[in-house]
C-alpha cells in the first residue's frame, strides 16, 4: 500500500521551468500585483510581513518546482552557473548503491524527461525489492540445505538396513546333495546371493550420487558462508 501510495505521488507531474530565472520572474510579479493591489486599496507603505509571506509562498510550493529536472531549491543555490547534484552510478553490491556528488552545470544539461524519470524509480525500486528478497534467501537457504542432507543421509541408512547380505563362504560350505529339495535349496541360495549383489550394486550407485550431492551442497554452504562474511 505504501508502495503503491509513494508510486502515485511520483506520476503527479511537478510544474517545469526551463530556468530558475523563469520561476524567479514569476514570484517577482506575483509580488508586484500583490503589492499594487494592496497599495491601491489600502494605501501606505507596504506592512514587511506581506513580502515575507509571498516568499513563504513559494517555499511551500517548492516541492512542486523544478528547473529542467532539478528539485527548484537545489536549483535555487546555484553558484556560477554549476549546481552539485547527487548522481548515482554502477550497480547494486551487497545492498548499496554507490554515489557520487557531481559538479553540473544546469544550461548544458539535456531537457528533462519526465516519463524516464518515473521509469528509472520503478526500476530502482525493483532492485531494491530483489535486493530485499535475497537477503532473505541467504538467511533461509542455509537452513533448506541441511533439512536437504539430513534427509539423504536418513535415506542412505534405511537403504542400507534394508540390504539382506549372503555370507558366501557359508553358501561354498554347504552340503550339496542330489535330490530336488537340496537342489532348490541351491538355487534358491544362488538366487538370494544374486540379488544382494544386485542391491549392493545400486546402493554403491546411490551412495555415489548422494555423496554428489553432499559435496554440492557443502560448497553451497562455504560459498554463502564466505559471502556473509
Amino acid at each position: 500500500m505504501e508502495r503503491n501510495f509513494d508510486r502515485e505521488l511520483r506520476e503527479i507531474p511537478k510544474i517545469q521551468a526551463d530556468e530558475k530565472e523563469d520561476i524567479l520572474l514569476v514570484q517577482n510579479r506575483i509580488q508586484e500585483a500583490a503589492l499594487e493591489k494592496i497599495q491601491k486599496h489600502l494605501g501606505g507603505d507596504t506592512d514587511p510581513q506581506f513580502r515575507e509571506w509571498v516568499n513563504d509562498t513559494f517555499e511551500l510550493a517548492a516541492p512542486n518546482l523544478q528547473v529542467n529536472g532539478i528539485d527548484y531549491n537545489i536549483a535555487l543555490k546555484e553558484k556560477n552557473g554549476r549546481v552539485s547534484l547527487l548522481v548515482s552510478f554502477g550497480i547494486f553490491r551487497q545492498g548499496l548503491m554507490f554515489q557520487m556528488f557531481q559538479q553540473t552545470n544546469i544550461q548544458d544539461m539535456e531537457p528533462f524527461n519526465e516519463e524516464l524519470c518515473l521509469r528509472v524509480h520503478d526500476v530502482r525500486a525493483q532492485i531494491e525489492e530483489a535486493t530485499v528478497k535475497l537477503t532473505q534467501r541467504r538467511k533461509t537457504l542455509p537452513d533448506k540445505v541441511k533439512d536437504v542432507i539430513r534427509e539423504l543421509m536418513t535415506k542412505q541408512a534405511i537403504s542400507i538396513d534394508n540390504v539382506n547380505f549372503v555370507d558366501k563362504k557359508s553358501v561354498d560350505e554347504m552340503e550339496v546333495e542330489e535330490s530336488s529339495d537340496d537342489t532348490r535349496v541351491i538355487e534358491q541360495t544362488s538366487q538370494t546371493f544374486d540379488q544382494s549383489l544386485s542391491i549392493l550394486e545400486d546402493l554403491k550407485k546411490s551412495v555415489s550420487g548422494n555423496l554428489s550431492r553432499l559435496e554440492r551442497a557443502q560448497t553451497v554452504i562455504m560459498d554463502i558462508n564466505q559471502y556473509n562474511s
